[in-house]
């Protein structure tokens, strides 16, 4: 598989603020194309609702199902791109040369989750990054429960970050997050093979980042890394272990 840290005791741990993945879809599929209906008209004005999105306004959005509360029912995750708003803003400001310095780095990410069951709409999650860069998502067992989580990678620059999270009371809760690869483009390229593994502290799954490297290849300049989606070569030298506390909610690492 190719991818890609406080609490005080007798030892010092770390806070921490893959893999079946479903197939998106640009708009909710149960079998079948399903009818235009209320649910994706409720979705439409959630987003354009908090985003403060007007009609003049383009945005990309992408759907993808699964049950992530076990409850039997397809739950929707719905990813938001705002790049053309990141544009504008930039040119409106007059700082679209440093703007681009930087790839357009701010608020231009959410993802938004919908209840199955009850269509209930959840407030969008923000993933502060580079909108040159769709968020990518995808599924996992990722605690080791009978649950399915998910995970999001995003881009900073030319650095790649994956958020993990699950469903807790209906809300999509962070539980950690790891570097994939950075500085990308250079000669200083780090990587990280990201994996899910048996737990060793307690029942639940650890997250295991073992050191890497990815694949050569040749980048015009660090404004063009967005397009590119490296080959991570694994190895098997550990390089950092998170262990999950179900008392914090939330995965922790031992600095060794």
């Amino acid at each position: 598989m190719k991818y890609w840290l406080i609490v005080t005791g007798l030892i010092f741990l770390t806070a921490c603020v893959d893999k079946e993945s479903e197939t998106p879809t640009e708009k909710p599929k149960a079998g079948g194309e399903i009818e235009a209906n209320d649910l994706e008209t409720k979705v439409a004005l959630k987003i354009k609702s908090q985003l403060n999105i007007t009609a003049a306004d383009k945005f990309d959005s992408t759907w993808y199902k699964q049950d992530l509360n076990g409850d039997g029912q397809d739950d929707y995750l719905i990813t938001v791109n705002q790049l053309d708003r990141a544009l504008n803003e930039a040119l409106a400001k007059d700082k679209v040369e440093k703007m681009q310095e930087v790839g357009y780095m701010g608020y231009y990410n959410h993802f938004f989750f919908v209840d199955g069951a009850s269509e209930e709409v959840s407030d969008g999650i923000v993933v502060p990054s580079s909108p040159m860069f769709k968020l990518v998502l995808a599924f996992d067992k990722i605690l080791g429960t009978d649950q399915t989580d998910f995970y999001v990678d995003y881009r900073v620059r030319n650095m790649q970050r994956r958020k993990f999270y699950t469903i807790q009371q209906a809300q999509p809760r962070e539980v950690c997050q790891a570097v994939i690869f950075d500085r990308f483009g250079t000669e200083n390229t780090v990587a990280y093979d990201v994996r899910i593994e048996k737990g060793t502290m307690n029942d639940f799954n650890d997250i295991v980042e073992y050191e890497a490297q990815l694949e050569e290849m040749i980048v015009p300049n660090l404004d063009s890394t967005y397009y590119y989606s490296p080959t991570i070569i694994p190895s098997d030298k550990e390089f950092r272990r998170w262990h999950y506390s179900p008392n914090a909610r939330k995965y922790y690492t031992i600095p060794k």
